[in-house]
């Protein structure tokens, strides 16, 4: 049911956000094999937060646009960084684009081609204390995931989190 709750949101998000997901054409992952990608990442990591007494996080459609539009940017200008090259840090690039938030935090993954798995992610994400400690602010609320596909097949994967209060 949670899956289906999703897959939803991701045609919404796609209908009202043209552009969102302008995934690569790469045949060995297709558009429908990301979004389960981050609908899988998503899910595991609401669960793994409910057995730390978190709240799941809310997925922000605005949020996942950013999000996408920021590992589009990186795997097409071929950087990896929380800053990209104008010196935009995370909570910058969220208040231009007109998201209100009061904390900001940002996971950023980049996954070299075939070695990559939602578990493997998470795995290393829990093992990095600043990401572990974004994954487990109880102040964040709601989270973007976004992914994008260089022209070498590596992923650029970037998970936005922020707090309204």
């Amino acid at each position: 049911m949670r899956c289906l709750f999703y897959t939803c949101l991701f045609c919404l998000t796609t209908l009202f956000y043209p552009g969102c997901y302008a995934f690569s054409s790469h045949p060995s992952l297709d558009i429908y094999e990301e979004q389960r990608f981050v609908i899988s990442l998503l899910e595991k990591i609401n669960a793994w937060r409910e057995t730390k007494g978190k709240k799941a996080f809310l997925l922000h459609l605005p949020l996942q646009n950013l999000a996408t539009r920021y590992s589009q940017d990186m795997a097409q200008r071929g950087y990896f960084s929380h800053i990209d090259p104008e010196g935009r840090k995370p909570r910058d690039r969220i208040l231009a684009s007109g998201i209100l938030a009061k904390n900001v935090g940002e996971n950023l993954a980049q996954i070299k081609a075939g070695q990559w798995s939602v578990d493997d992610l998470l795995q290393a994400w829990l093992h990095s204390k600043s990401h572990r400690e974004n994954l487990e602010e109880s102040t964040f609320e709601k989270t973007g995931i976004g992914m994008q596909k260089d022209s070498l097949g590596n992923y650029y994967i970037t998970q936005i989190f922020i707090s309204d209060k």
